[in-house]
């Protein structure tokens, strides 16, 4: 049988299930609809999907066909109208068997003979890993004896060229050692004084399109449908290799502006704990503080204020909860399968965290955003003396601008030429208004001499002095 390309939506009343089934004849399908179970069946296709929540067959079910995509649209009736389906875009949880339901317990927690209780206050001591019975690692510790066999020939898949023989304290010793060689202050430094040209302004591509996975649909039926079995206490250690992994991503998707770059597989590999030392953190700042370490060491941007930039969108991923963590580890598992050797990582983490993430309870993600929340990184936990550097390097940063320098000194000598020429304008400006009002109170005076004179009968002597002042009022 072949498991058909089909995405899903859903409205108040219908989940839409839409089936690429080309070339079949459409009166031979068959659906069955019960409880929380669909399924499509039509030779040579079959599909089972189990929903989280009811569905019923109450006949407003449909099915249309079209002919030239060869597309078939189902619209199933939800038993609740109105109820939102969660998990719609996690397609591995649909594909996934029904659990079969038992009357009772499978494991059965009993007294002994004597009907007395069990002693709940024996001493116990946490049992120390032991090279005799193999080092494990992967995820949940639960490969051994695989990257040995791989090593001769991609040398460059791990940094920790001893994977069977270091146990878990150990990787993280030699991971820091490594790192507190490596670090480059010089180059941490000229990133830090050009942060501000550096540092890019880029949207995700998770936060405005919600279709950024479509293309990835059918690597889900590649993945394998099985159930995780994992204690209680292991299941806070690996929502802890989530944010490991997810934090070397984030910076990645983030640098390349969403673009899928030649360094990308190996960005993520060389900042993530796992992925470079197989090292599993054991809490949420060991992750973050090993994260912080080897980012500030060995990409090609290497900035503080950038990875606490990355730090607030891991905080804001897990928060819309674990549909969109899915998705990115969903692109995780497509960048490393195109990849020469990095591809191994999906067979030791990336494809039981992608089974993991399905698996996981509200609460369980309320755990990992109450965890990250709680995280303050500063640089002064840092084992680098950056704080220091960059307070020193701070009063240098305008003597290293001598443009901006001559060009604050060039417009001072503009300024106090603009203000010379305001002062000489008003000045001029000043003195023809003196001018103008001297004009006006002689013209004045003359008339008045000429009225009176006039007045007086004597038109003869206003004449003669009106033509012995013209004169006088031109020279004025």
């Amino acid at each position: 049988m072949i498991t058909p390309r089909f995405t899903l939506k859903q409205n108040e009343s219908f989940v839409i299930v839409i089936l690429h089934v080309p070339y079949i004849k459409i009166s031979n399908s068959q659906f069955f609809i019960e409880g929380t179970e669909f399924k499509f069946y039509i030779k040579p296709y079959y599909l089972r999907l189990n929903f989280s929540q009811e569905i019923e067959e109450n006949g407003r079910e449909k099915a249309t066909y079209d002919v030239d995509k060869g597309d078939v649209t189902v619209y199933i009736p939800k038993k609740n109208e109105g109820e939102y389906f969660d998990d719609l875009d996690i397609t591995s949880k649909l594909l996934a068997p029904k659990q079969p339901k038992h009357d009772s317990w499978l494991i059965e927690d009993i007294t002994d003979e004597s009907g007395q209780e069990f002693d709940w206050s024996w001493d116990q001591d946490l049992p120390k890993e032991s090279k005799h019975l193999g080092i494990q690692y992967g995820f949940n510790n639960c490969y051994s004896q695989f990257y040995v066999r791989f090593l001769s020939e991609y040398p460059d898949v791990l940094w920790n060229k001893n994977p069977e023989q270091l146990t878990n304290n150990d990787r993280r010793q030699h991971l820091i050692s490594e790192v507190i060689e490596t670090f480059d202050m010089e180059h941490y430094l000229c990133d830090y004084l050009s942060e501000k040209d550096l540092t890019p302004s880029f949207s995700p591509l998770y936060k405005k399109e919600s279709d950024w996975i479509d293309n990835l649909n059918e690597l889900v039926l590649q993945l394998p449908r099985k159930q995780l079995l994992i204690d209680s206490r292991d299941v806070l250690r690996c929502l802890y290799g989530i944010a490991d992994i997810l934090f070397a991503f984030l910076y990645d998707h983030i640098m390349n502006e969403g673009e899928e770059s030649p360094e990308s597989c190996w960005n993520i590999c060389r900042l993530s704990s796992q992925l470079s030392w197989l090292h599993n953190p054991d809490s949420i700042d060991e992750a973050i503080y090993l994260n912080f370490l080897q980012a500030l060491t060995y990409p090609l941007y290497r900035n503080y204020r950038f990875c606490q930039l990355v730090l607030e969108e891991l905080k804001y991923i897990t928060t819309k909860g674990k549909s969109l963590i899915y998705q990115c580890l969903l692109k995780v598992y497509s960048l490393f399968l195109k990849h020469e050797f990095y591809h191994l990582h999906n067979n030791t983490f990336i494809k039981d965290y992608i089974l993991f993430v399905q698996q996981l309870k509200p609460i369980h993600i309320e755990q990992l955003c109450k965890a990250l929340e709680s995280v303050k990184m500063k640089k002064a936990d840092l084992p680098f003396p950056i704080e220091e550097f960059e307070e020193y390097c701070a009063p240098s940063v305008s003597d290293n601008n001598p443009e901006e320098t001559s060009d604050s000194e060039s417009s001072d000598d503009d300024e106090e030429e603009e203000e010379e020429e305001s002062e000489s304008e008003s000045e001029s400006v000043d003195r023809s208004s003196d001018d103008t009002d001297s004009e006006q109170q002689s013209s004045v005076h003359l008339c008045s001499i000429a009225e009176d004179e006039l007045t007086s009968g004597m038109a003869s002597l206003a004449v003669d002095c009106s033509r012995k002042k013209q004169p006088l009022i031109v020279e004025i």
